[in-house]
């Protein structure tokens, strides 16, 4: 379940700390639809649905971050030319083609991770979509699950997540990923566990915390009482 400010400062000393964070791909939704690949110009293969409109996020890579900052990255196994792939996605993220046709079944990560899971307190940076990928149809709010989105606290005045590497600049005075490099999930997942870290020890929560919000500007506070 998704934990209150309150309850995650308990739980965050009782359980193990880990942080995760997903790549996803785009898959048709519907269908069937078959797929049309050609060579960019940089020589990969890019991979549409022609006539296909709606497209489901998977989870093709999960990194996960332990309490000693120590990371590492599982795949999900896609077989080749079953999602999209442009010139977009592979800036993004770094996913080609056939990058996952050695990755795990859904059924096998599932197996692999649930234990760590469920001995754990689990920290993410706007992870929803994480848990619905890898299918967890009420997303972080499943009741098998006890985890805490950092958003809750670093967020603007309309409610809006304030991105990761913001928070990471302001908090630390440096990025942990340089302008224009893809999104590397072991990277996500470490910088979002040291953003949690950093809450725990440098942060005096209230139990108004959640209500409040940060002038991005200014990275001024405003407490929601």
């Amino acid at each position: 379940m998704a934990l209150s400010v309150r309850t995650h400062q308990l739980m965050a000393y009782q359980k193990e700390l880990i942080a995760i964070d997903c790549e996803f791909v785009s898959t048709p939704n519907g269908g069937p639809f078959s797929p049309e690949c050609w060579y960019n110009s940089e020589g990969l293969w890019n991979v549409t649905f022609p006539g296909c409109t709606s497209y489901q996020q998977r989870a093709g890579i999960i990194a996960v971050c332990n309490e000693k900052l120590e990371t590492y990255k599982l795949t999900i196994k896609h077989r080749s030319c079953t999602y999209l792939v442009n010139d977009i996605v592979y800036k993004l993220n770094g996913i080609t083609h056939d990058s996952l046709i050695h990755g795990l079944s859904m059924e096998q990560l599932k197996t692999k991770l649930m234990p760590v899971f469920k001995r754990s307190l689990i920290i993410t940076h706007s992870g929803n979509n994480d848990f619905l990928s890898l299918g967890f149809p009420k997303g972080r709010k499943s009741e098998s699950l006890d985890t805490y989105d950092i958003t809750s606290h670093f967020k603007r005045q309309d409610n809006s997540a304030i991105r990761l590497e913001v928070i990471y600049q302001n908090l630390f005075k440096k990025n942990f990923r340089q302008e224009g490099e893809a999104h590397d999930p072991q990277a996500d997942a470490k910088a979002t566990l040291e953003i949690y870290l950093f809450m725990r020890s440098h942060i005096k929560f209230s139990r108004y915390d959640d209500r409040g919000y940060y002038d991005e500007e200014t990275w001024e506070y405003h407490p929601g009482y």
